[in-house]
């Protein structure tokens, strides 16, 4: 009996290793593309990936299972940006900045959807709960706040006030939301931050402010940590000056240091209060420069480790919770531009950059490597005896 004990062992001590053998392949992945890889989105499980590289006419959208083999299908359509994806990876949403139409993966391809079933006038950003049970469609010109529960064929007003939305995040199980209204119908009505509790039917304003041309957030899993990048528009004098309909981007100019209007803040009490965070000094192309023109930023499902990026500024990193800030990679125009960047469950993450992709896994070898111990003692056991 104890020499079918000790074959077992060994077979199960050559499975585990195999295992580890397999997964030390799973090494980042990279593609480059002499066209511009816009946006990405991955699944809280960090199984399924998409990105979209922007062509001169269409869209293609790569996807991915476990970052092995990447299919692609083409939209035919211009900046086509990522909303989201479900962890099975049967439902994604993206819409087009050029056109603002709206696009949805289902059954294997995308299609469009029409405009006569959205509830907005001009769809600005939509979220999605992990399973899509769950969407959230924030409008652009004098619209409020909307949501799905059977994946955008019939949508439910809520009591958002009317006016510009700009942006909404939600926890994986859809129910607490944050929003953000840059501009107001109502005089009385403030703009700022607002929070739902109740998987977006209603809402309240958490933070005032004055402005709040454009905003992006990412919230932890429980609800509990957020962090919001907040901009404004700011006439400034720069030989780096970029504009389009979401940012204003001046990195650097002889050597001063610049800050045009982008302010962090974080929430460690489910959206309730907020706290302003002082935006540090990098180096950036030579000079001192604050922290210049994010388009993204990400979350671990804990909240503690934030990764943000940005357009011209390169890669920025928190460990804790979006209090204090390391640069991860210097950014420059010479270097291009940074687009997207995501966080899943398990560690991974993925930022695409105007020229390139990059899938960084996690990876955790705890478990096998407390197998094989315990294996390996139940050995010399049985052959000490």
């Amino acid at each position: 009996m104890t020499h079918y004990i000790l074959y077992i062992i060994i077979i199960l001590l050559v499975i585990t290793f195999i295992i580890i053998l397999r997964n030390s392949d799973q090494t980042n992945t990279v593609l480059s593309s002499d066209n511009k890889f816009y946006s990405s989105a991955l699944s809280l499980n960090g199984k399924y990936q998409s990105i979209t590289e922007i062509l001169s006419d269409s869209t293609t959208v790569w996807s991915t299972f476990n970052s092995k083999k990447f299919n692609t299908q083409s939209i035919y359509d211009t900046n086509i940006y990522l909303f989201g994806i479900t962890n099975d990876g049967s439902f994604q949403i993206a819409m087009s900045y050029d056109s603002y139409t709206v696009y949805v993966y289902q059954t294997g391809n995308w299609t469009e959807l029409i405009n006569t079933q959205l509830p907005v006038s001009v769809t600005n950003y939509i979220s999605l709960s992990v399973d899509a049970s769950y969407l959230t469609i924030v409008g652009k010109s004098n619209d409020s706040i909307f949501t799905s529960i059977n994946k955008g064929l019939t949508w439910i007003s809520s009591n958002a006030p009317r006016g510009t939305w700009i942006y909404n995040t939600m926890t994986p199980n859809g129910k607490y939301q944050t929003s953000f209204l840059s501009v107001s119908t109502t005089p009385t009505i403030k703009t700022g931050i607002y929070m739902s509790t109740d998987y977006g039917m209603s809402w309240k304003l958490v933070l005032s402010l004055r402005r709040c041309n454009y905003a992006y957030s990412c919230i932890s899993e429980s609800g509990k940590y957020q962090v919001a990048i907040i901009g404004k528009y700011t006439s400034l004098t720069s030989p780096y000056v970029y504009k389009d309909d979401n940012l204003l981007v001046t990195p650097f100019y002889n050597g001063d240091r610049i800050s045009y209007g982008q302010d962090i803040y974080t929430s460690s009490d489910y959206g309730t209060t907020w706290t302003k965070i002082n935006i540090p000094i990098f180096i950036i192309e030579g000079y001192e420069a604050t922290i210049t023109d994010w388009v993204s930023v990400s979350c671990s499902p804990s909240g503690k480790n934030v990764i943000a990026c940005s357009f011209m500024g390169g890669l920025y990193g928190s460990d804790d919770y979006g209090k204090t800030w390391t640069q991860i990679i210097r950014g420059s125009p010479s270097n291009g531009t940074w687009n997207s960047c995501n966080y899943s469950s398990n560690g991974s993450l993925i930022v695409t950059s105007n020229d390139i992709y990059v899938t960084i896994p996690k990876k955790n070898y705890l478990f096998y490597y407390i197998l094989i111990f315990i294996l390996v003692l139940i050995f010399v056991i049985l052959l000490i005896k």
